[in-house]
């Protein structure tokens, strides 16, 4: 068992207060790291002007200064030092990329105590800073002491200093394996803050915002291994909470990205005259073994974590950018996590020194405890809110992607969500203020492709824009633009059904799936509409679990003769299509019912009822294939299946309607068995299937 607790100051030692000057962020990250992991009262300057102020009002204990300083350089701060008789003693030691000897003897015969070479290396400059601290303690006629905690009784940092109290766990071992979940996040943007604020307003900013956001790991009974700047590790161990521990870290995740959430206030209120981005936080999660072990040459007995797991889970976090996904975590952490935890999106990626590609999944929210909406509904709704906040900021705007994207009037473009076809989907919002939309655009052009996408586009507002169903997605408003075609349409956060069925669904929830989607169905085919591309990706999730039914890109109006339909033309998704739709024969409402049937074998089972090496065998067997059989154990269903997928559109329901009034039984007598995801194996300890 692990205990997090205080660890003793030593107080006969009064931590040594350093200020470090230089133009480089990356150096200024680098010293700020070493001289934080060595215990002592660190501040860290961009200018050299900013810092000889700060020294004025209290003097540092040792300067470190960059020599190549545009406008008031290194040889200037040291000069007005040692010009002024409060801090003409300051300890000083140069910095610079610069070894030849001319600068060498020039830094040392301006009076400064020490000179550095870059890159700086933790061998040199502790030592460096050793000897300033021991000259000045010999001049005051004091016993020397190099100014940092006794390696017995380490003393924590000041920055972050009530954090930091209760970070280090007990008992660890100079190499030590413990499995847990690895937490990594970082502040987007972090760069242009550095550029136009100053120090100060650098290191405000940190320490407001980190004593908020590690605030929940702390509440989660997590281990803040380090922070690095502008980022923060952290494990949630195994042998605390037992396989509780992904929750916990995944609770602290939504905890962090509703802080940044808050915290944009704050930025407001402190930075508002200021130009620069909105705030926003990128969070990764991946489960598995980490090495503790401590830091080479670290005399405070200091520990960091090693090896893969921690390594896929700052990897991740980097997707979090260009997926715009506020949480990413690793497929194995949405097992793990449970059914409480609220999925989103998901994808396959290679990431940067792995040779396999790992599966990673967005998290949206969290469920009430026990499934009770009514428990604190605000409170969930506002983690949900700050998650699709946080996301929408994540990602560059999509006037900065590349490529043109017209002004839509009346709204603000965010980011792109994907392609499809001749269109290309965006997240939106209202200029105006509003919840989140989705806009899609199809370029207006001359050929004759560009112009069929245009006649389906229009032909799909005719179509939707006169259903007003909750099961059905709505379509807020159509336009155009000099240059391209849009309709503006609901957003779903939660995703679709097909990143759904990924975690495995019971069947209560399976056949509540093809409840609604019938009801959708209904609807529309009461209007004389056929979907044609029915499929869990075109379904989509409310927040509630209700499924609605989008994506009517090529849905057919049987009343309209659509110059763009062609003998023996098929549309849709092989794995889906109807066996007339395969044959390029005349489609009726029937034909969605069989799609129907292959998605709800297909969520039953986790596998498609055909399979074949091309589409045209794919298309051969809906047209002369058996319908599939259920196992024993799901025999009760199999008349709803064959009532679905029959060959002949004759034999089967006759309506959605029809569908309808049979739904209600099988829901009132199902047994609550789980259906398995596609390729989902089986795990024997409970704790991984809940």
């Amino acid at each position: 068992m692990i205990h997090s607790k205080p660890k003793p100051v030593a107080p006969s030692i009064v931590t040594a207060r350093i200020y470090a000057v230089d133009d480089s962020e990356e150096t200024r990250s680098v010293l700020a790291l070493m001289l934080d992991k060595a215990g002592y009262r660190v501040r860290i300057f961009a200018d050299g002007r900013t810092a000889l102020d700060a020294a004025r009002l209290q003097p540092p204990d040792v300067m470190l200064c960059d020599i190549g300083m545009e406008g008031f350089d290194g040889f200037d701060v040291l000069d007005a030092l040692r010009a002024d008789p409060e801090t003409s003693g300051v300890p000083f030691i140069f910095l610079t990329g610069s070894g030849d000897h001319a600068s060498i003897r020039k830094a040392l015969n301006s009076r400064a105590d020490d000179y550095l070479v870059k890159p700086i290396r933790l061998v040199e400059l502790m030592p460096a800073i050793d000897r300033c601290l021991d000259r000045s303690a010999t001049v005051r006629g004091e016993k020397p002491s190099r100014g940092r905690p006794d390696p017995v009784a380490p003393v924590p940092t000041v920055r972050f200093e009530r954090l930091m109290e209760t970070i280090e766990p007990a008992g660890v071992t100079s190499r030590e394996t413990r499995f847990g979940a690895i937490l990594y996040f970082d502040i987007r943007n972090f760069t242009t803050y550095a550029e136009y604020l100053a120090a100060e307003e650098v290191a405000e900013m940190l320490d407001t915002f980190f004593s908020r956001a590690c605030d929940p790991i702390l509440q989660q009974e997590g281990w803040i291994v380090k922070m690095m700047g502008d980022a923060v590790l952290a494990m949630f161990d195994v042998n605390k909470h037992g396989f509780e521990c992904v929750l916990r870290a995944v609770r602290a995740a939504l905890l962090i990205v509703m802080a940044a959430s808050r915290f944009r206030e704050w930025m407001s209120a402190r930075f508002g005259s200021r130009a620069l981005p909105d705030f926003a936080v990128g969070i990764g999660i991946h489960v598995g073994d980490a090495v503790v072990c401590g830091l080479a040459g670290d005399r405070d007995g200091a520990t960091t974590l090693i090896g893969d797991t921690v390594n896929v889970a700052a990897r991740i976090e980097e997707l979090s950018r260009r997926l715009g996904w506020s949480i990413v975590v690793s497929r194995d952490v949405a097992r793990l996590a449970g059914e409480r935890i609220e999925l989103g999106r998901s994808s396959t990626v290679a990431l940067r020194g792995r040779d396999a590609p790992i599966e990673v999944v967005e998290v949206v929210g969290l469920r009430p405890p026990g499934g009770d909406a009514a428990t604190n509904s605000s409170f969930y709704h506002a983690l949900r809110k700050s998650v699709l906040e946080n996301s929408a900021l994540l990602s560059e705007p999509a006037e900065q992607s590349g490529m043109f994207v017209p002004e839509i009037e009346g709204y603000r473009l965010l980011r792109k969500l994907g392609r499809g076809g001749m269109s290309v989907v965006y997240l939106a919002e209202p200029s105006g203020g509003g919840p989140p939309c989705v806009i899609k655009l199809v370029e207006i052009g001359v050929n004759e492709a560009q112009a069929e996408a245009i006649d389906r586009f229009i032909q799909e507002y005719a179509l939707v824009s006169q259903i007003r169903h909750p099961n059905v997605a709505m379509i807020h408003a159509q336009g155009f633009t000099a240059t391209h075609a849009y309709i503006v349409m609901e957003y779903f956060h939660n995703g679709d059904l097909y990143s759904a069925a990924q975690q495995g669904l019971s069947m209560r929830q399976v056949l509540c799936c093809i409840r609604d989607i019938a009801a959708a169905l209904d609807a529309i085919h009461r209007v004389d509409i056929v979907h044609r591309d029915l499929k869990p990706a075109n379904v989509m999730l409310r927040s509630d679990g209700t499924a609605v039914l989008a994506d009517f890109g090529i849905a057919k109006h049987l009343a309209l003769n659509m110059t763009y339909t062609r003998v023996g033309q098929v549309f849709g998704t092989p794995h889906y299509v109807s066996p007339e739709q395969a044959m390029g024969r005349a489609v009726d409402h029937r034909s969605d019912l069989y799609s129907l049937g292959v998605m709800f074998y297909e969520l039953t089972t986790g596998s498609l009822p055909y399979q074949a090496q091309d589409s045209a065998q794919l298309l051969g067997m809906h047209v002369n294939g058996e319908i599939p059989r259920f196992e024993e154990a799901l025999a009760k269903y199999q008349p709803l299946l064959d009532g679905l997928m029959a060959k002949n559109p004759e034999h089967r329901f006759e309506s959605a309607r029809e569908l309808l009034r049979v739904l209600p039984l099988y829901i009132a007598n199902v047994h609550g068995r789980r259906a398995q995801p596609p390729g989902r194996r089986a795990l024997n300890n409970a704790a991984f299937d809940r």
